[in-house]
C-alpha cells in the first residue's frame, strides 16, 4: 500500500509503475489496491493502455454516459473531444485514482508519459512488463510467489470450492506449484479447475503435462520470440485445460466474445 501511494504535492501527479512478467498479478494488485481504498478516492478509473490508440480510445470512453465520469454532454462528440474532456476533468478535479493497464510497449510507455505530464491532483498506477521506466517514475517490481505461499494459494482456493481435501494435498500441491513456476495467475487457474472438478492435485498435474505437449505448437505460434515465453506457455496451458472441456457452442460463444473490448459484457 505504501509503495503505491503518491506522496508528492497534490498539484503534481507522480505515477507508480508496477512491473514484472505476465502472470505475476500486476493488474490484480492494482485493482485490489483500488478496492481496498475505494473510500479514499473521488473516482476510480481503469483504462487499458496497451497501445497509444487503445489509451486514447479508452480514456475517451470514460466520458460516455455509461463511463466512469458520465460526462453526458460529450456522448455524441468525437473521440478527440471526448479525450480532451476527460483530461480537463482530471486536471480540474482532485483525489482520483487512474489505473493504466498493460503498458507493455515502448510506444505505449511514451503515450502514457505524455498523458501523465498533463495531469494534476490525482494518482496514477501503471502496470507493465517493461522494467526500464525513466522520467522519475518509481518502479515497484513484482515476482513470483514463494513456494509456501504458492502451496497455500492452491490449497486454500481449491478447498474453498466444492472439493474434498486429500491427505497428500500439501505434498502434491508443492509439486504442482513448482511445475507452474509459482505464477499467481497459473496457480489461480489450476486451483479453480481442481476445486470445481473435485480433483487431486496430482491428477491436475497429469492433465497439465498432457495439455502442455498437445498445445505446444499453438503456444509457440502465439509468442515464440518473447523473453517471457516460458511464462506464457505455462499460463496458456492452464487456459487450454479449461477451454478443452467446453462444447462446440460454448467455444463459439467464447470465440465471439474474444472480439469484444476488454470491458464487462452487458447481460441484458
Amino acid at each position: 500500500d505504501e509503495q503505491l501511494r503518491s506522496h508528492g504535492s497534490s498539484a503534481i501527479v507522480q505515477p507508480r509503475a508496477v512491473s514484472g512478467p505476465g502472470g505475476v498479478g500486476k493488474t490484480r494488485l492494482a485493482v485490489e489496491y483500488a478496492r481496498r481504498h475505494e473510500d479514499d478516492f473521488a473516482a476510480l478509473l481503469f483504462v487499458s493502455a496497451s497501445s497509444p490508440a487503445a489509451l486514447a480510445a479508452n480514456i475517451a470512453r470514460l466520458s460516455a454516459d455509461d463511463g466512469a465520469l458520465d460526462l453526458t454532454e460529450y456522448k455524441s462528440a468525437s473521440q478527440d473531444d471526448q479525450y480532451a474532456a476527460v483530461v480537463r476533468w482530471l486536471q480540474q478535479n482532485k483525489g482520483w485514482l487512474l489505473i493504466l493497464d498493460n503498458v507493455d510497449t515502448k510506444e505505449a510507455v511514451a503515450a502514457v508519459q505524455k498523458l501523465v505530464a498533463k495531469l494534476t491532483g490525482g494518482h496514477v498506477i501503471v502496470t507493465s512488463r517493461i522494467t526500464a521506466w525513466g522520467g522519475g517514475i518509481p518502479r515497484i517490481p513484482l515476482g513470483v510467489l514463494s513456494a509456501d505461499a504458492a502451496v497455500s494459494l492452491l490449497i486454500d482456493k481449491a478447498n474453498s470450492l466444492p472439493r474434498t481435501p486429500r491427505p497428500d494435498d500439501a505434498q502434491q500441491a508443492r509439486l504442482l506449484a513448482e511445475q507452474l513456476g509459482y505464477l499467481p495467475l497459473a496457480l489461480t487457474h489450476a486451483a479453480a479447475y481442481v476445486g470445481e472438478l473435485d480433483l487431486a492435485f496430482d491428477a491436475y498435474l497429469k492433465e497439465f503435462d498432457e495439455a502442455l505437449q498437445f498445445h505446444e505448437e499453438e503456444v509457440i505460434e502465439y509468442d515464440s520470440d518473447s523473453e517471457n515465453a516460458k511464462i506464457l506457455k505455462t499460463v496458456a496451458t492452464t487456459y487450454f485445460l479449461s477451454i478443452d472441456r467446453l462444447g462446440p457452442v460454448e467455444k463459439a460463444l467464447l470465440r465471439a466474445a474474444s472480439f469484444l473490448a476488454p470491458a464487462p459484457i452487458p447481460i441484458a
